[in-house]
Order: C-alpha cells, then structure tokens, then sequence
C-alpha cells in the first residue's frame, strides 16, 4: 500500500506540472515554433537567421519535404500539427502499462502544444532500431542528436551505420542538386553563428562539445551492452540546447526498448 501510495502520488504529481506546463504554453499563445515552421521557405536568406529560430537551423532539405504544408492556412496547419503530435505521443506511449499512461501521455502533452519537433525525432528513434534509414530525419533537422549513432558503434553495426549515414547523404545530396544557394547559405550561417547562443538554458553551462563526447560515449557503451534506453539519452545530451521540453524525447524509451527486445527475439536460433 506504501509503495502504491508513492506511485500514485508521482502520477498525479506528474499531471500536475504537466496540466501548469501546459497552461503556460498556451497562455504565450499557439505561435511558438509551429508559426515559424510554417512560415519559412526556401527563399528566406538564411543569413538573417536568427540564433535559436527553429527552422533556418534545419537542412533545406527539411523545408523542401515541409513546403506543401505551408500552403495551408495557418490555424489548418496548426490543427494537424497538433494532431501531429498527438499521434506521435499515442504512439510512443502504447507499450506503457495502463497505470502510468495519464502521467506519460500528460507529459507528453507539453512538447504536443509547444509544437517543436522532439516528439518527432523520438519516434525516428524508435521507428530506425528496425529501419536505420529513419536517422536522415534527425540527421538533417537538429543534426546534433544524430551522435547516438554511437549505438551501432558500439554494436559493430557497420550495415546499419551505412544505411543510416548513406540515407541522410542521398537525400541531402538530391535536396543540394535542386537547392544549391540554400545549402550554401545554410553552412555560411551555421559557420558564422556558431559561437552565437539561442535561447538561454542551463544546458549552455556545459558546451555542447562536452555533450557529444559524453552523449557519444554513452551511446557506444549503450551498444556494447545492449542498453537500448542509451539512444534517447545521448541524443538529449546531443541536443544544442536543453530545455525542459527537451526531455521529452526520452519518451522513445518505451518504444526503443520494446523495438530492440523484439528485433533480438527474433535473431536468436531456434
């Protein structure tokens, strides 16, 4: 009784903040990184970037697969990206116990209204422990994540580390034959501004170069060992800046876990 006395209160507790969280994002209005996804196009300069903007950090190639969305009109657009990530959230949180999906879903409902893309990349995550290719996702937004690669290091995965890393270079390679001076723009930015600080976080106390090595380190021993729940967890600490949304992409565990366990059933000999 104890110990579902504890359980219970960390459930509710765990609404709780997430139901003020939530309130808060609204309450600062539904803009927020939605607005500048669905206003960014190919022809904005990326040397007017400014250093924390969501979008012109991402990859043309982002913007190209995105472009047919932003010929909807705003509050459509803002509506299905909901529904988005919605789905995204469901979707992770089905291999959780009954029990705990309020808490988890609740959770996940923050980074739902906020409207960044880190629910997505936790399902990239979980959908490339069977189909590697799906790391080009996170390869060509946020970039940085993309050091849990260091599982299939640690795993002497090299078929899949080539599928993951020859997939994002396809496609970039396809995306920079059609959009040239955008990928030129992007690396002169990106040159440019990285000293440049975005939003400030306490993540920025420690350089994001002392993030990779650790988020990289961990990711190898993850994949030696056969810890699947390293991934997500090196991708965080992979993230460029951390902020308390960020940690929704440890919402992949779940999946990441069951996907692994499934995928080494089914190599063991009969």
């Amino acid at each position: 009784m104890r110990l579902r006395a504890v359980r219970d209160g960390i459930v509710l507790a765990g609404i709780l903040i997430s139901a003020f969280l939530v309130l808060q994002e609204v309450s600062r209005g539904w803009e927020g990184d939605p607005l500048a996804y669905w206003s960014t196009t190919l022809e904005n300069s990326y040397r007017d970037w400014v250093p924390g903007d969501p979008t012109h950090a991402y990859s043309p190639a982002w913007t190209q697969v995105f472009t047919p969305f932003t010929l909807l009109p705003w509050p459509m657009f803002r509506v299905l990206w909901l529904l988005i990530g919605l789905g995204a959230a469901i979707w992770l949180a089905w291999p959780v116990p009954r029990f705990w999906k309020p808490a988890f879903l609740a959770v996940c409902l923050v980074e739902v209204v906020a409207g960044n893309i880190i629910l997505l990349l936790a399902v990239a995550a979980a959908v490339a422990i069977r189909y590697p290719f799906a790391w080009a996702f996170v390869l060509l937004t946020k970039a940085s994540p993309g050091v849990a690669l260091g599982w299939y290091v640690g795993r002497r995965d090299w078929r899949s580390l080539s599928i993951a890393l020859g997939a994002t270079v396809v496609i970039a390679g396809l995306s920079f034959l059609l959009v040239p001076d955008s990928w030129r723009g992007r690396v002169d930015t990106l040159s440019s501004n990285r000293d440049a600080q975005g939003v400030a976080t306490g993540s920025d106390l420690v350089p994001l170069p002392l993030r990779l090595a650790a988020g990289g380190l961990l990711a190898i021993w993850g994949g030696y060992t056969g810890r699947a729940w390293t991934i997500p967890v090196a991708m965080l600490l992979g993230t460029p800046h951390i902020w308390l949304q960020g940690f929704v992409i440890l919402a992949a565990i779940p999946r990441i876990e069951q996907a692994f366990r499934q995928s080494h059933d089914q190599r063991r000999p009969d």
